[in-house]
């Protein structure tokens, strides 16, 4: 049933808005399906920081710029280890002027409940220490943390290991990720996968936490395309506590000739 376009009702609010809405969508159907172009594609739009402060000059007595490290609890963490190296130091700027009297420092802020005292700490430092912006999260859950303090801060966040692409999606200037994100990655996984397989079956492992979800999901659909065969097996396992030892040797059984992995951090737990 196709439901005609009454945006010109009488009857404001939510009512309207859905007959707005699946008249559109009705439109479409009736036109032959074509899908109607989208009013903004952020990922071609590229947006401008149009907030407040723009306008205002370095300070002239600057001497430190604070910078907020949001990184896991555990110093020696691999997935951490990297950006946190890359995250201090005490360098001036080689571009000259008032920035470049001012020496950086961090601020250490780390993940070991990020859902609770990890956020409630963040935000802290961001309004109450002055910081100047933010290095984290190293995966997609902390990154969105993190993101909802800086779109109502308005600081420039930088994500060295966050690969969910909705962290792109509010479409905010003064956010950014320095890896490719799961759209991009899950092509050439695909690609990679069913090239090495050869004509053999292949697996997948992945764990059960957010960020590997979201891969897999992209993975997934990165493979519809292409008419591929599915996994001879799949396991889907926690990221920590589980018999990865059993896991191995099904799939060492199955006969796959390859195996994908995708498997997130296991987060620390407050001590």
């Amino acid at each position: 049933m196709i439901v005609r376009r009454r945006c010109g009702h009488r009857r404001a609010g939510l009512p309207s808005l859905l007959a707005c809405v699946l008249g559109a969508a009705g439109c479409a159907v009736e036109s032959g399906g074509a899908r109607p172009a989208p009013v903004l594609d952020a990922r071609r739009h590229r947006p401008e920081y149009l907030g407040p402060g723009r306008e205002l000059p370095v300070p002239e007595d600057l001497k430190e710029i604070r910078l907020a490290h949001f990184a896991p609890a555990d110093g020696n963490d691999p997935t951490g280890a990297t950006p946190s190296a890359g995250a201090h130091g005490d360098r001036g700027s080689e571009r000259g002027g008032r920035l470049a009297r001012a020496s950086f420092s961090t601020a250490e802020r780390v993940v070991r409940e990020p859902l609770g005292h990890g956020s409630l700490g963040l935000a802290k430092l961001v309004f109450q220490q002055d910081v100047w912006a933010i290095i984290g999260g190293v995966d997609g859950a902390t990154t969105h943390l993190a993101e909802q303090i800086v779109v109502k801060a308005c600081l420039p966040l930088v994500s060295p290991g966050g690969t969910d692409p909705s962290v792109n999606l509010t479409n905010v200037a003064w956010m950014f990720t320095l890896v490719p994100t799961d759209d991009r990655i899950a092509p050439v996984l695909a690609d990679a996968v069913l090239s090495r397989r050869g004509d053999g079956p292949w697996g997948a492992v992945t764990t059960t936490d957010r960020d590997a979800h979201a891969a897999w999901r992209a993975f997934r659909a990165a493979l519809a395309p292409r008419d591929a065969p599915a996994p001879i097996v799949h396991f889907a396992l926690p990221p920590a506590g589980a018999n990865y030892g059993g896991a191995a040797a099904d799939i060492a059984k199955s006969g796959a000739r390859v195996v994908l992995l995708l498997a997130g951090r296991a987060m620390p737990r407050a001590s």
